[in-house]
């Protein structure tokens, strides 16, 4: 039994007796017991590296666990159901509390979720892993990028992240003709760095990378961790003023200040050479970070 589970077990049976919710002993059923499965979010505030420190549940009418997955600190994933156990992760043997009795303990903050966030990352839950840093050459960009420039606006400082993120696409374009979803981060003291995201599998969906990528980043955004995020996968789109779709590199940008948008660089692979086209941009849904 891990710390978190030991926790959530003491939570439910000490102190409880004759609150609503404890099961009801004459028979009748507890007023905060409903007929609907709960999805619940857990953030766990620690400094054991063997611990998870966010973790995803599904409940029953009951309130115990059914389906669960543990995020732990270096981005490994482990899960469990009533099936198997991986990565440590074990499903609790008492009824989970409710949202406000796990928050009221300063270590954790506990939140209702809905049931299509659980079921995008329960469907990836397998040798899911989120990877940062990875080296990557700042070939074609400026100098500065990595660096970050304090003092810029919220879009000036977006646009420095995806100077630094580009480059990588195009390079593997011109080497490979393909590359996978990735991304990477603007820290609050400026400095940039790359995430990978994996599946486990070697040839992933690019929706299955992009739910991963997007739930460390909304998740990370919540605590503040970053400034800016931005996400550059391949698509299929159709510049302004054109009667056919091309290809291009997308760039998802999100500023913590608000800003949002998502750029398309239209290119052409002709005989290895990579041939821009106009770079365009549309809002974004600027969902990653809270709301101001």
């Amino acid at each position: 039994m891990n710390r978190f589970t030991l926790a959530i077990t003491m939570l439910a049976f000490v102190g409880c007796g004759g609150r609503a919710d404890q099961p009801a002993t004459d028979g009748s059923s507890s007023s905060t017991y409903t007929v609907s499965v709960t999805y619940l979010l857990v953030r766990w505030k620690h400094e054991h590296p063997d611990e998870p420190v966010v973790l995803y549940s599904e409940l029953d009418e009951r309130r115990m666990e059914r389906r669960k997955i543990d995020i732990f600190p270096d981005g490994r994933w482990g899960h469990a159901d009533g099936q198997e156990e991986v990565g440590g992760t074990m499903l609790g043997e008492a009824p989970t509390p409710s949202v406000e009795q796990i928050s009221a303990d300063p270590l954790f903050e506990a939140e209702e979720i809905e049931e299509a966030e659980f079921e995008k990352l329960w469907a990836v839950r397998h040798g899911a892993r989120i990877m940062s840093p990875f080296p990557v050459a700042n070939e074609g960009g400026d100098p500065d990028a990595q660096r970050g420039n304090m003092g810029r606006t919220p879009k000036d400082e977006a646009t420095d992240l995806m100077n630094m993120l580009v480059p990588f696409a195009e390079k593997m374009l011109r080497e490979h003709g393909e590359f996978y979803l990735y991304g990477g981060v603007m820290m609050p003291d400026g400095s940039m760095q790359h995430f990978a995201a994996s599946d486990g599998t070697e040839h992933p969906k690019s929706s299955d990378l992009m739910d991963l990528l997007v739930a460390k980043f909304r998740e990370d955004g919540r605590q503040g961790k970053y400034k800016a995020i931005g996400i550059v996968y391949d698509v299929r789109t159709l510049p302004p003023g054109a009667s056919e779709k091309t290809d291009a590199i997308a760039v998802r940008l999100d500023h913590e200040a608000g800003y949002s948008a998502m750029v398309m660089i239209p290119y052409r692979l002709v005989e290895g050479q990579l041939m821009k086209g106009t770079t365009f941009a549309v809002k974004g849904d600027g969902s990653i970070f809270p709301t101001h």
